[in-house]
């Protein structure tokens, strides 16, 4: 009783140093036969293979396949798995190693050799199989006869390596008599015990941001890295795993391996990701000249570094004014660091107002003013918003005008222009309105009295003087030296005096050469000829010009003579009292 009390606290202390929870593979290599080669390459055996006598085994899913007079299916996958068939050694005096590998074990540990066995008659032969499990010639197991119809028996036992060595681990069948014997064997396995606690050395990792995260494991000579805690498959099984993670933190879990392929407890192994920090300068730029841009570093960051300036700094915002490069580094709270560029590229110039040059009006007239030298204006003192307006100032006066660059911001500019307003001329360009001129003889030359430039109408001309040709009305606009007119009109009328002419002589004597006397001249009306003779007499009259005196009174040539003549008549162009001319004329014969 005292005895299994030690044993019971040994065992204790032994669990309390040795990690419960590690997992230990088979050492056994096919142990389940579902490699089926025969021979096999994973084990050898003194038995031959694919033979039906004794002495022999086969690798297959049911032994009623080989011999009519066995039975039995594979131990864990009955009708599918595949077991060991075997025929024992009719001699009974030997023992055959009917299957054995070799084994790589660590000292001092323990190992426990395990397989299940059963006994293939179907009829009751004798003697039954006895089967004994052994490690380096060791007997750590013995199934005894094994009867029929025990479809499967399970034998195990423990041993313990004396030293890291290679043993050979076998199955071994007492020798029997011819017609017993026969034998199934499935899933053989070898596997440490309390295995010695490993666990493996790790840290957590801490990056800035995603990217390639490198996990390690130190404290054993392999390892297993899974994905999850509960994981059936390992993603690497190297000292270090390299993970791409995103922003999150990401978790692997690796197992240490001892030298048996004993697995340790699963230690979880952190990829920290911490936030890169985004500082945005905003786009490249470009600024007025004569002023500056102040680019901001961010809210939420620590440490901000201007170009390159190192010194500690907690100023979020920079102030430039040159064209060229800047750039922010910024560190967060978790020390990561990112930097943003950005470039002023060029300088806006100014907008440089420009209302025109001072102009000269006259009164009454309107002008339209002009700006330049931005995209949007104010003028004053008017308020207009346009880049023109229209003035008529009563007297001189002066317009300010401001440029805007709406565009980029840019500072405004002033500029002013004068208008100045001169009075209109009131002295007439003529003297006289109305002109009486006889166009028969010649033209006439008219003439503005006063200014610097003149415009004619009719005509065009541009003289101050000008020739007319006939009577009609004509106008000139005459100009100042400020440009400011006036325009004076002028009426010429064609007045012709009259005209009446009388030879001094004529002679009636039909020879065809002044035979009558006739009357020349024009621009007279309601005209009357008189001839008298030197009595007093009259003896001619006539109230048309065209009407001539043939020398006779009565039908009677009168004598050679002098004979006075007077003559009235009207203008045709005034409305005057009538005239009258007197004069003679001489008849000859």
């Amino acid at each position: 009783m005292e005895k299994n009390r030690l044993i019971l606290v040994l065992l204790f202390i032994l669990c309390w140093f040795y990690d419960a929870s590690a997992q230990c593979p088979n050492l056994i290599i096919n142990g389940d036969f579902e490699d089926n080669r025969c021979p096999s390459v994973s084990f050898k055996s003194t038995l031959l293979c694919n033979q039906l006598y004794p002495g022999t085994y086969n690798i297959g899913v049911n032994a009623f396949a080989y011999n009519y007079g066995w039975h039995g299916l594979d131990h864990t996958n009955p009708g599918m798995g595949k077991f060991f068939i075997g025929d024992g050694p009719s001699s009974v005096s030997t023992d055959a190693k009917i299957w054995y590998q070799t084994i790589s074990v660590t000292a001092n540990r323990e190992y426990l050799f395990t397989a299940w066995v059963s006994n293939v008659d179907i009829a009751d032969y004798s003697p039954d199989p006895i089967l004994n499990l052994s490690i380096g010639g060791t007997i750590v197991a013995t199934s005894g006869y094994i009867a029929e119809n025990t479809l499967w028996h399970k034998m195990s036992g423990t041993w313990t390596a004396p030293a890291d060595m290679t043993v050979e681990v076998a199955v071994v069948i007492k020798g029997g008599y011819y017609g017993g014997n026969d034998f199934g064997v499935d899933d053989i396995s070898l596997i440490a015990t309390h295995p010695v606690l490993l666990t493996p050395t790790v840290s957590d990792k801490i990056r800035c941001g995603a990217g390639n995260v490198v996990l390690s494991a130190s404290g054993a000579s392999s390892y297993k890295w899974y994905s999850s805690e509960s994981g059936t498959f390992p993603v690497n099984t190297n000292s270090s795993l390299t993970i791409n993670v995103t922003n999150d933190t990401t978790t692997y879990y690796v197992s240490a391996i001892d030298h048996d392929g004993c697995e340790s407890t699963r230690m979880p192994v952190r990829a920290i990701i911490n936030p890169m920090p985004d500082p945005d300068l905003g786009p490249d730029t470009s600024i007025c000249q004569d002023s500056s841009y102040t680019f901001d570093g961010g809210a939420s960051y620590n440490y901000f570094y201007w170009n390159n300036d190192l010194s500690d700094s907690t100023n979020r915002y920079f102030q430039a004014n040159k064209i060229g490069k800047y750039w922010v580094t910024v560190v967060n709270q978790y020390g990561c660091k990112n930097t943003d560029t950005v470039y002023i590229n060029g300088l806006y110039p100014l907008p440089v107002a420009d209302a025109g040059n001072d102009v000269y009006i006259c009164a009454g007239e309107t002008k339209t003013l002009t700006a330049s030298g931005g995209n949007r204006y104010r003028w004053l003192p008017t308020g207009d918003n346009t880049i023109s307006m229209v003035v008529s100032p009563v007297t001189t006066s002066i317009y300010q005008v401001i440029a805007y660059d709406t565009i980029h911001g840019c500072k405004p500019s002033y500029d002013a222009v004068t208008v100045y307003v001169h009075p209109i001329p009131t002295e007439p360009a003529f003297k006289e309105k109305n002109v009486s001129h006889c166009f028969e003889t010649e033209a006439i030359s008219i003439s503005a009295s006063w200014g610097t430039s003149f415009s004619w109408l009719p005509g065009g001309d541009t003289s101050q003087y000008i020739t007319v040709y006939e009577e009609g009305k004509y106008s000139v606009k005459v100009s100042d030296q400020f440009g400011c007119s006036v325009t004076d009109e002028i009426t010429i009328e064609n007045k012709c005096l009259p005209v009446i002419y009388l030879p001094l002589a004529f002679s009636p004597n039909k020879d065809g050469a002044n035979d009558e006397l006739q009357i020349f001249g024009k621009h007279f009306k309601n005209f009357e000829l008189i001839i008298f003779n030197r009595w007093g007499e009259i003896i001619f009259v006539s109230n048309d010009k065209n009407y001539t005196w043939d020398g006779t009174y009565r039908g009677e040539e009168m004598p050679v003579g002098t004979y006075p003549w007077m003559i009235s008549y009207e203008s045709v162009y005034e409305n005057d009292d009538p005239k009258t001319i007197k004069g003679s004329i001489t008849l000859v014969r």
